[in-house]
């Protein structure tokens, strides 16, 4: 079986759940993060910085037969490892995750509640993609929201659900019993998933409707993972148009979920989406129904986790990557 080498930045666990993946079905996948943060996600990759990285890069390259690179970076700064990569022939393909590649500016034209400024300007963005798309041909994205940013540049590019362990996930559905619903919102970002919209919902129910509410934040996932099994209604993020990670754990662990899900990007989803669109306009009167409604709460809560098991299990998730890596491959022989 091939040998893949994933670096440099693991995003949201990621990286580490499609190494494990691989490796059930036989692949050697080996991954290298230099980017850690509160969340301490349980991976099976290397913790490492950049200086190490830069270390071992020859002997990791050579042993690998395609190098799987994620959100925007390499191993080495300025690129300079890209054309020594080519110049070996290694295949190689980036997976681009979010704010590494949206053009905020372009897309706040057409959205009525604007995300806030990325890390990179446009022209950043723009720069980068121009010098990355010169050694690397294919490019994968969650979905396709980010279609637009990156198709000028990549000759192919490629969808990939994001993924998680259903097995490792027993869903707990909402009690229909339960008199005193916990909502659950955890921002890891509060402008571009817009929290303050949240909680303005959030307070202007209280008034009128029995609920817990808990913001979850600078918490390590297993902990935040605690209180998505309790929550009986869990809000994602409200402004973007498309739904993160959260969504999908909460949906694997039976739990309804409200995101902003753009009208021009919900066709774009396999199979019916069982999450409740709302933006900051929408979501107090679908808080209040999902709030008014449990059976409708335990229903939603079942679909999610059937949707979570057929389209963003680590099995099904994790055979689409090793086609894609085939084509891959099969282009360079």
């Amino acid at each position: 079986m091939p040998t893949v080498l994933h670096a440099p930045i693991e995003i949201a666990g990621q990286m580490g759940t499609l190494c494990q993946g691989l490796r059930n079905f036989g692949w050697t996948a080996n991954g290298y993060n230099w980017f850690h943060t509160y969340l301490q996600y349980d991976s099976p990759i290397v913790q490492t910085d950049a200086y190490e990285l830069m270390h071992v890069f020859e002997p990791l390259v050579r042993a690998a037969d395609i190098i799987h690179f994620h959100n925007g970076d390499t191993m080495l700064t300025d690129y300079r490892d890209l054309p020594m990569l080519k110049a070996l022939g290694k295949p190689m393909v980036m997976h681009h995750w979010g704010n590494d590649v949206r053009d905020v500016e372009t897309l706040n034209r057409r959205l009525k509640y604007p995300l806030p400024p990325s890390y990179h300007t446009p022209d950043e963005i723009r720069a980068k993609l121009a010098t990355l798309s010169q050694y690397i041909d294919h490019a994968i994205i969650q979905d396709h929201e980010l279609y637009e940013f990156i198709a000028p540049y990549y000759k192919r590019v490629y969808e990939l659900p994001l993924v998680v362990d259903t097995k490792a996930l027993q869903p707990v559905y909402p009690n229909v019993s339960n008199p005193c619903p916990l909502i659950v919102h955890a921002p890891t970002s509060d402008e571009f998933k817009g929290t303050r919209y949240v909680e303005r919902a959030i307070d202007n129910l209280r008034s009128r409707y029995r609920f817990e509410y808990k913001r979850i934040e600078k918490m390590n996932h297993k902990a935040a993972m605690s209180w998505y099994e309790r929550a009986d209604i869990v809000i994602d993020q409200v402004m973007c148009g498309t739904y993160g990670l959260l969504s999908v754990e909460a949906m694997a662990m039976g739990k309804p979920v409200i995101a902003y899900i753009r009208d021009d990007l919900r066709p774009t989803y396999p199979g019916p989406l069982p999450i409740v669109s709302a933006d900051p306009d929408t979501l107090e009167v679908n808080v209040a129904a999902l709030i008014s409604d449990p059976g409708r709460r335990r229903a939603l809560g079942m679909q999610g986790r059937r949707y979570a098991e057929q389209y963003h299990d680590t099995g099904v998730v994790v055979q689409r990557l090793i086609r894609i890596y085939e084509e891959i491959l099969q282009e360079k022989q």
